[in-house]
């Protein structure tokens, strides 16, 4: 079992470090993950939009594309089959997203492969905006709405929002397989 998962059900955050700075990842809300869909969907049908992207939609997906949904698969079909089947929520989550991946698979081509990189770039970059926490568990970034809030996301190190995807992933992860409101 994950040692993480305890942590995020108690609250705790997800701790990264770069450049010798330790950073958290904290716990996101419902109204996070609801904007970070958003964005998410949003980027992605701009992105098939651009008409150097649509002509990628004619070829197929790249081989690690392919392996990495079945990677996916077999990951959640060993969840699936290892979960107590009194958890009843979990195993209708879990079959949900191994018929979406299969699903996805069947007709997945380039274009949507690079939309996809993209749009899932801009969720993460939003989503370490607002979940990305110092030692004292305040928010790093401000309001970037403000010029204020911009200016202290583009004076963040680039390395900070990279190393700090990983940690969204995690967190990401557990709010989708656990049991969150």
């Amino acid at each position: 079992m994950d040692d993480s998962i305890p942590k995020v059900l108690s609250g705790e955050m997800i701790p990264f470090e770069a450049n010798g700075t330790k950073y958290w990842i904290r716990q996101p809300l419902t109204e996070d993950l609801d904007e970070a869909e958003f964005i998410q969907r949003l980027i992605e049908k701009r992105t098939l939009l651009r008409p150097e992207v649509a002509e990628l939609c004619a070829y197929p997906c790249t081989p690690e594309a392919r392996t990495g949904f079945e990677f996916e698969i077999q990951k959640l079909e060993t969840l699936y089959r290892d979960l107590d089947p009194k958890e009843v929520q979990r195993l209708s989550n879990l079959a949900r997203r191994i018929a979406d991946f299969r699903r996805r698979v069947e007709s997945y081509n380039l274009g949507q492969e690079l939309a996809d990189e993209r749009s899932i770039l801009a969720r993460d970059r939003f989503l370490c905006i607002i979940l990305l926490c110092n030692e004292a568990g305040s928010q790093v970034i401000g309001d970037t709405s403000t010029k204020e809030g911009l200016q202290q996301w583009e004076d963040l190190d680039r390395s900070v929002k990279e190393r700090a995807r990983p940690a969204i992933w995690k967190v990401m992860r557990l709010v989708d397989e656990l049991p969150f409101g």
